[in-house]
């Protein structure tokens, strides 16, 4: 859940700001650029994080250097390390299910709300929000059900201590030789991503009911 609400934060004014950029060029650059993080193995990936994220690595050598904390970081083989890797990876997945939608949305009814008074933050969430609700539905649906599928990178980021699903099927399965046990792990998690997609498609099916699409 971390990771999906990480993504939303994160990819929602980044979708935004790609969506109503003026320049076609701009913007397919932009969309260029975050897809270039997925044309990258996950495992040369969750190396590099490895790098960034170690005791002397990357991040914390630049703090310590400009001041801001005495002794290094721990987010190596913790929960937040891992989930600052599964954000960097799955937050394209996010901002690509939220720009078409937000495109689709008529500038004209953030003008007519800016015009009556309206702020900024006030139009997002009361106009743009309520919107881009099939691709905040999609976009979450999506980063989680990939976030609990993922194994390579909670297996390096996170090591032995994180368990994610994918993890613990494997070691009831391959280490631990309780087959019968991993079996059902596995048809839970298959319930689940089939609970999640049927909701989703329950909430996009409202939502259009209430928008008056037919």
């Amino acid at each position: 859940m971390a990771v999906t609400a990480w993504c939303l934060a994160l990819g929602f004014p980044l979708a935004y700001s790609v969506a109503r950029m003026r320049s076609n060029r701009g913007r397919g650059l932009v969309i260029v650029l975050l897809l270039c993080p997925l044309m990258t193995s996950a495992v040369v990936r969750s190396y590099g994080w490895l790098i960034m994220l170690g005791d002397q690595g990357v991040l914390s050598v630049s703090l310590m250097n400009l001041g801001l904390i005495e002794s290094p970081l721990r987010l190596l083989y913790t929960q937040m390390g891992t989930t600052i890797a599964l954000v960097e990876v799955l937050l394209p997945f996010m901002v690509l299910s939220l720009i078409g939608v937000i495109q689709n949305i008529h500038p004209s009814l953030e003008e007519a709300a800016a015009s009556l008074g309206a702020g900024m933050w006030r139009v997002l969430i009361d106009v743009v929000l309520p919107l881009s609700m099939p691709g905040v539905a999609a976009g979450s649906v999506l980063v989680f059900i990939l976030a609990i599928g993922a194994f390579v990178t909670p297996a390096l980021i996170g090591g032995a201590k994180i368990l994610f699903v994918p993890m613990l099927v494997y070691q009831q399965a391959m280490a631990v030789m309780n087959w019968p046990f991993a079996a059902a792990i596995a048809f839970v998690f298959l319930l689940l991503v089939l609970i999640l997609i049927r909701a989703q498609v329950y909430l996009l099916d409202h939502h259009r009911r209430w928008s008056g699409n037919p």
